[in-house]
């Protein structure tokens, strides 16, 4: 397997942070696995005052008839321990599925099914497992059921605010704001927005009023576009921005990811001494069909800005990609390819790519298992309160869709192969 090699000079703007991360790769901690027959995800709950870690993994996938089923693990932080027995949501077999975190004990995923209805449903998780809360479901052909993966995103703004994108049946993205009171059912909040057509959707929370997306279209262009939230007359979501790369992404899929960030920093010497910065990553695979990974940077304003492009090697083929965001703005991306030769295993690469030309590799298991699809989540981290100046790492899950033959279906099993990392960051104390 080969690994990704980048230039390292970015511009000074990439450090995005004062000596937000060392030079490094991450460090694979412990994982699990789940069968899955289709569409897969993961997502971990947030952390809280007390422990930043997150407490539990989360993975939404597809159980053998091919509905909805959410498992969870708890993050002992020795290993990932199963908690209570998946949960099996009824209805009609899912063809796409997503999942965010809301708070300590809440997800959120989103689905679509054979009949092209969205779904949003809450859950609560801990010791006993898995349960369901509310959920919200659209009438009939409101989502594409053959869309080209992803075609799908969800994204927590707040713990009672959320933001879906979702390809409809016209081939257009469809932006939605979602209010969820805390244990409530999902309510859209405004009007939905049509982005126009797209193949590929991503999607990530910037701050608690804005969003990102980034999709592809039929001519290969990435688009990559900032997103509000109106909040005092429940206009919903509005674009803000939109940033365009010509002909740049390639022919596999999934094939476009995003993650973002915001990170505030002080320094007594500015005026004013505090400073919000945004970020953005998203690794694609390019027209070559290797990883190419994307920086930008955000104005308070929504205007988009790109501040790194950094492309792997000939050898480097992306078949799949994923992103995370860590604290301080530390940006994770995740890639699959073919393996290397003399193995027999596909593997997925992760790492800060351009910024230390460092990445790690993990090898799925099963023999000749090939890697259909990536996810991923980021974590908390181990910031305590009551030791502030404690080195910190931050943590983050990737989820890898596997299967030894054709793509996992209905009679076709694959298996979601969960990995938790580690990654060390310097945390702006302010």
């Amino acid at each position: 397997m080969g690994r990704v090699t980048l230039v390292t000079n970015l511009v000074a703007a990439l450090a995005l942070a004062s000596g937000a991360a060392r030079a490094q790769s991450p460090k694979p901690l412990y994982g699990a696995s789940t069968v899955s027959y289709g569409p897969s995800a993961v997502t971990a709950t947030a952390g809280t005052v007390s422990d930043a870690r997150s407490g539990y993994v989360v993975a939404a996938v597809a159980d053998s008839v091919g509905n909805l089923e959410v498992t969870a693990w708890q993050d002992t932080t020795k290993k990932l321990a199963a908690v209570g027995k998946p949960y099996d949501a009824s209805g009609t077999p899912i063809v796409a599925v997503a999942a965010a975190d809301l708070d300590s004990n809440q997800v959120v995923t989103a689905d679509v099914d054979q009949l092209g209805k969205l779904s949003v449903r809450t859950w609560t998780v801990g010791t006993a497992g898995i349960a369901p809360l509310n959920s919200y479901t659209s009438s009939p052909d409101t989502a594409n059921i053959l869309g080209s993966t992803p075609f799908l995103g969800i994204a927590a703004l707040s713990a009672t605010q959320v933001v879906t994108a979702v390809q409809d049946s016209n081939g257009d993205l469809i932006v939605q704001a979602w209010n969820i009171p805390s244990g409530g059912e999902p309510v859209r909040y405004g009007p939905a927005w049509n982005g126009g057509a797209v193949d590929e959707i991503a999607i990530a929370a910037l701050d608690s009023a804005t969003f990102m997306t980034a999709t592809n279209d039929p001519s290969q262009d990435l688009k990559v576009t900032t997103w509000g939230v109106d909040g005092l007359d429940s206009l919903g979501v509005y674009p803000q921005d939109q940033y365009i790369e010509h002909k740049v992404v390639g022919d596999l899929t999934p094939r476009v990811a995003i993650a973002a960030g915001t990170v505030e920093t002080f320094n007594a010497t500015q005026s004013p001494p505090d400073k919000i910065s945004r970020y953005a990553v998203t690794p694609i695979s390019n027209r070559d069909e290797v990883i190419e990974v994307l920086y930008w940077q955000i104005s308070s304003s929504g205007v988009i800005s790109k501040i790194g492009d950094k492309v792997g090697s000939a050898t480097e083929t992306a078949l799949c990609t994923a992103a995370a965001m860590l604290p301080s703005a530390v940006p994770i991306s995740v890639y699959c390819d073919f393996p290397a030769p003399g193995y027999h295993d596909w593997g997925i690469d992760v790492g800060w790519y351009g910024h230390t030309g460092e990445t790690e590799l993990t090898e799925v298991t099963g023999e000749h298992a090939a890697v259909q699809s990536v996810s991923a989540a980021p974590a908390g981290d181990s910031f305590k309160i009551s030791d502030p100046y404690a080195a910190v790492s931050a943590y983050f899950v990737t989820g890898a869709l596997t299967s030894t033959g054709l793509p996992p279906s209905v009679g076709n099993p694959g298996e979601f192969q969960l990995q938790l990392w580690s990654y060390p960051i310097t945390l702006p104390v302010l």
